[in-house]
Parts: structure tokens; C-alpha cells; sequence
């Protein structure tokens, strides 16, 4: 068994100085080129992985039923599945970019926000082009200056590890920013984030290296990103020892001539990267400062890569409460959060340590999005969410865990973000949109909510500067800028 690594900031850092000058079109557009090749075989390889699984133990997954009619179901649709998967894998096409370049922008504007698109593993800055375009629409006519972009430094560069990730993004996001502190004669300028499975940790660990002198931290949302690791979360249980397997595999789809990484290893937990994000306060105190953090989970198996679990930061060892909030939308099966400050049962707890800063958790069904045919399974009862105010972490793990009474193929990773590399993908997980157009409406919405506190704040506060008298009214905004 390999000895668990001990996560050291300093060699990430040192790494990444020489990767912090400068990400001009010329040298992205050449470093695609010289990547695609690579990335053709490797996505291919793991979803060839994934549905070799599937056909070979369709039983194993669920483990409780055993019946030829069945076998065969799985095996037509694994079958069916595989055209169109490796399709997608072996000709990726373009990717599409939408991001906004610095030199397009208006000089005066009251105050800037920036929307930051991270991809996930063997992803690009095409992966969410559709949420990037969905948000440009959303802000067409809003009132602050937006900028979306969608980062750039870890495509083909997802073997080597969160930390060495993080740092890239880190370097790139402040190249970015003092290009459009240039630009811009504005006062305010505030962040947000859009982390897409291992983006969504790329972003968590970039948040220890940028400098906060220059920004405002705003929104943390990540989608199906495996906060916990993936160690005991895969989607259906292996030994230790297949993790470990797993691992390796992983941290050697590398560019040819690099030497091997360590992302496998860090997801399997075998270095302590995960839990010196969630304890250090380096890690933790910059998340912490963000006005709303949310995280968005694949619910009902419907998620390989990223069980329902990790994303939600769930543990069975865990009573931290949830409260249940409103939702219309049929695709968002329960939607709940924490409050911050609760008690903590176990300092050792990843999920707790993230649960006590307070997040909006929203459990996403896209069973009837995914583009292959469902399987009946005998002897099993649907899936039904009960209305219930609130919950603890382990009260809610069978709930929106429970696959129903048929099986899908669990691929909702790239459904749940309309993932648009291509227009092959574009199209297979286009039933993934009206779930983009819903998060990309909030995401606006609370931006400009959230913007108009701190305005507001902002305004007190020079009033306070100024020495003026407070009246019951004022201490009431006081109250109304604690921002949750």
C-alpha cells in the first residue's frame, strides 16, 4: 500500500513561476493543437473504461438483482451508449469560446464583476461554453460591467495535481485581473466562480494564492466537483488497493515526456491535499469570505465520476443540519443549506468543516435527460423526495442516492452542465440546458443582489466616516449588509 504524501504549498508555488506570464490567443490556440491528439486518446480511454464496467457487471452496480432479461437490457444500452460516447471522445472538434477580451471594454463603469469558468479533468475552456453563453445573454442588460471568462492554463494539464491546477489558475486569474484593473476606471471590482467537477477544486485551492487587495470575493459555485476526494465515493465501492489502481491510471494520462502526476492521487486521498484545504485557514478563510457558496450534485446515480455524495460533501458520520428550501423546478429534485456557526461534531470530518461555512446545496435530477434508453429494474420502488423541513447529512445520503425502480446510465456529469466542447457533445448533452439556464439566471440574479448590499454598505460606511448621527433606521442597514 503507498504511504500517504504530505501536501507542501511551497513546491506548487515554486512550479508555477515559470507558468505565470502571460495566456495570449496565439499561445492557447498552439497549445490545443498540440494537445488535441492526446486528449482524443485519453477520453477515449476513460469512458471506453467506464462502459467496459458497465457491460461487464451490469449486475455488480446495484448488486440486488440478477435476471438474463436484464443482462441483455444493459448490454443493448451500454452498447448504444458507446457509439455515441466515443464518438464524442474521438472527435472532439472545436471548442467554443466566448470570453471577453480586456481591450473590448468600456474605461468607466461604477464597478466591475468577473464570473471565472473553470474546466474540469481532460476538459477545456470550451467545456462550459454553453453556461458562458448563457450568462452573456443574462447580463445583456444589467447594469454593472460583466466580464465571463473561462480560464485557460490547465488544458492538458489535469495529471499533476490539485495543487499544481490551482496555482496556474491562480497566476492566470491575476494576469487577468491587473489587464482589466488597466482597462477600467472603477473603484469596485468583485469575483466569482463556476467550478466544474475538478475545476471546482482548482478554484478552492487558487483562492490561497490570489491577492484579495484587488477584488471582492461574491459567488462560490461549483458543479459536481469531488470535494470529499473520491476515495469511498466512487460509484459503486472497490478495495482500497483498486483505488490505488484507479490512481495510477489516472496520473498517467499526461503529455507525452512529462512525468507522472498526482490528481489520482489526490482525489484517492493519498497525499492530504483535500484535508489541508478544509482545515488551514491559508484555504479555508478566503472560501469563507465569499457571500454565498453553492454547490450543485447529480442526485438519484446518475453520476460516474462524481457520486451524488462527494459533491454534496454528504458523510454518514456526519449530523451537521440541513434546512430544506423552495424550489419550482422539476430538474432540481431538493435544494437545502447550511447554516455557518453550527456545532461541530468532528474536527476530522471533511463534510462538517464545509458544512460550517454555510452552503446552498442543490441536488439535480436528470434522469430523463440522459440520452440513452432507462432499464426496468424488478423489485424496486421509485424514488420519491419526502417534504421535510429539515435534514442532517446522513439523513439525506439515501434520499438523493436512491437510483428508483430503473437504472440509467450514469451519464449526467456532462448532461448537468450542457458540457459543449464540440458540436457532438453539444448536441448529446443538450437536454442539460434548461438546468445551465436556471443556474445562469441565479447566478446573475444573486450577483446583482448581492452587489447592491455591498453598495449599500458601502454607503454606510462613508457615512460613518463622516461622523454622522445613526438613527434606528441606519442600524437596521447595518443589520441588512451581514451578508449570508
Amino acid at each position: 500500500m503507498a504511504q500517504k504524501k504530505h501536501h507542501s504549498n511551497s513546491s506548487s508555488s515554486n512550479k508555477s513561476n515559470n507558468n505565470s506570464s502571460s495566456y495570449s490567443s496565439s499561445n492557447h490556440n498552439s497549445s490545443v493543437k498540440r494537445t488535441c491528439n492526446r486528449n482524443k486518446k485519453q477520453a477515449s480511454f476513460s469512458y471506453l473504461l467506464l462502459l467496459l464496467l458497465l457491460i461487464a457487471s451490469p449486475l455488480g452496480v446495484q448488486g440486488r438483482f440478477a435476471t438474463t432479461f436484464i443482462v441483455d437490457r444493459l448490454r443493448t444500452t451500454a452498447t448504444a451508449a458507446a457509439a455515441a460516447v466515443l464518438t464524442m471522445a474521438l472527435f472532439p472538434g472545436p471548442s467554443y469560446a466566448l470570453t471577453r477580451d480586456p481591450s473590448t471594454l468600456a474605461k468607466k463603469t461604477d464597478y466591475v464583476h468577473m464570473i471565472v469558468l473553470v474546466h474540469g479533468w481532460l476538459g477545456d475552456d470550451g467545456e462550459l461554453s454553453y453556461f458562458e453563453e448563457r450568462l452573456q445573454k443574462e447580463i445583456e442588460d444589467a447594469h454593472p460591467e460583466f466580464v465571463v471568462y473561462s480560464a485557460k492554463a490547465n488544458i492538458g494539464k489535469t495529471a499533476d495535481g490539485i495543487a499544481a491546477g490551482g496555482q496556474r489558475l491562480a497566476d492566470e486569474i491575476m494576469d487577468q485581473l491587473s489587464a482589466y484593473h488597466e482597462k477600467f476606471d472603477s473603484e469596485h471590482f468583485s469575483l466569482s466562480f463556476v467550478g466544474n467537477s475538478l475545476g471546482g477544486l482548482y478554484a478552492r485551492y487558487a483562492l490561497s494564492k490570489l491577492d484579495w487587495t484587488m477584488v471582492h470575493p461574491l459567488i462560490f459555485c461549483t458543479t459536481a466537483s469531488p470535494h470529499l476526494g473520491v476515495s469511498n465515493h466512487t460509484y459503486f465501492p472497490i478495495p482500497r488497493w483498486a483505488e490505488w489502481t484507479a490512481a495510477q491510471v489516472i496520473d498517467r494520462m499526461k503529455p507525452r515526456g512529462e512525468k507522472i502526476g498526482s490528481t489520482g492521487q489526490d482525489l484517492f486521498r493519498y497525499t492530504d491535499v483535500l484535508e489541508v484545504m478544509a482545515k488551514e485557514p491559508e484555504y479555508i478563510d478566503p472560501l469563507a469570505n465569499f457571500q454565498k457558496r453553492i454547490a450543485y450534485a447529480n442526485a438519484f446515480g446518475t453520476d460516474f465520476q462524481v457520486p451524488t455524495t462527494t459533491a454534496a460533501f454528504l458523510s454518514k458520520e456526519s449530523n451537521y443540519p440541513h434546512e430544506t428550501m423552495e424550489t419550482e423546478e422539476s430538474f432540481f429534485a431538493l435544494k437545502v443549506r447550511t447554516l455557518p456557526g453550527q456545532t461541530v461534531d468532528d474536527e476530522s470530518c471533511l463534510s462538517q468543516r464545509l458544512d460550517q461555512l454555510g452552503w446552498t446545496k442543490v441536488f439535480c435530477d436528470v434522469r430523463g435527460d440522459i440520452p440513452v434508453p432507462s432499464v426496468p429494474v424488478p423489485g424496486r420502488r421509485p424514488s420519491v423526495v419526502p417534504q421535510q423541513i429539515s435534514w442532517t447529512s446522513k439523513e439525506l445520503i439515501p434520499v438523493v442516492t436512491s437510483s428508483g425502480e430503473r437504472f440509467h446510465l450514469p451519464l449526467g456529469h456532462t448532461v448537468m452542465v450542457a458540457n459543449s466542447r464540440n458540436e457532438i457533445y453539444s448536441k448529446i448533452n443538450s437536454q442539460g440546458r434548461k438546468v445551465v439556464d436556471k443556474m445562469a439566471a441565479d447566478l446573475i440574479v444573486d450577483i446583482l443582489a448581492l452587489e447592491e448590499k455591498l453598495h449599500q454598505c458601502s454607503t454606510l460606511d462613508e457615512e460613518e466616516e463622516n461622523d454622522e448621527p445613526k438613527d434606528l433606521e441606519d442600524n437596521q442597514k447595518d443589520d441588512h449588509c451581514q451578508i449570508s
